[in-house]
């Protein structure tokens, strides 16, 4: 499980790996853990309304040894999610 403090972690790792500006949205488990709603969540969703950082950020998380989840289902206009795990599924 992540808490605050890990997804702050991991955010802060991804920063300093960015070399552009890169925007994107947390939503779901990850925004109710900045609000004090949860303690902790599974997974860091985020959502990106340019496909460029999307794809941007993608290749950041392989590179930093993530790799690709099984498919989880959203409701969208745009491409399906993809959900990350580093280390063993």
């Amino acid at each position: 499980m992540i808490d605050l403090n890990k997804q702050n972690e991991l955010f802060k790792i991804f920063g300093e790996k960015l070399k552009k500006k890169t925007e994107c949205y947390v939503i779901g488990g990850s925004a109710m853990i900045y609000y004090g709603m949860k303690d902790s969540t599974k997974y860091i969703d985020l959502v990106f309304e340019k496909e460029k950082d999307r794809e941007y950020i993608v290749k950041l998380l392989n590179d930093l040894g993530y790799r690709e989840r099984k498919q989880v289902f959203c409701i969208s206009k745009r491409k399906t999610l993809q959900s990350f795990c580093k280390g063993k599924i």
